[in-house]
């Protein structure tokens, strides 16, 4: 008994793409081919981005909220804020 091998069209589902080679297949197959590039690729790309991220500030005051100069933020901010002696 013989089996038939599936072809690269089989594999591929109906339409195979565009015949330019810069389809989603292609994109595929050269991902699948090159898992060290891959992984390289993501760290570099992590690791910017975590530089990126070491600058980011969070402001929790209430005072940094309010706009500079604005009497009624004032006046806002002390009905939430109590102050003890």
């Amino acid at each position: 008994m013989t089996v038939a091998r599936p072809t690269e069209r089989d594999t591929l589902g109906s339409d195979p793409g565009p015949r330019h080679g810069l389809g989603p297949n292609a994109f595929a197959k050269w991902l699948a081919r090159h898992p060290l590039a891959v992984v390289v690729a993501n760290l570099v790309v992590t690791a910017a981005l975590g530089v990126f991220a070491l600058h980011i500030r969070i402001e929790n005051s209430l005072e940094s909220m309010l706009p500079a100069g604005d009497p009624s933020g004032l006046l806002a901010m002390t009905k939430f804020v109590s102050v003890e002696p």
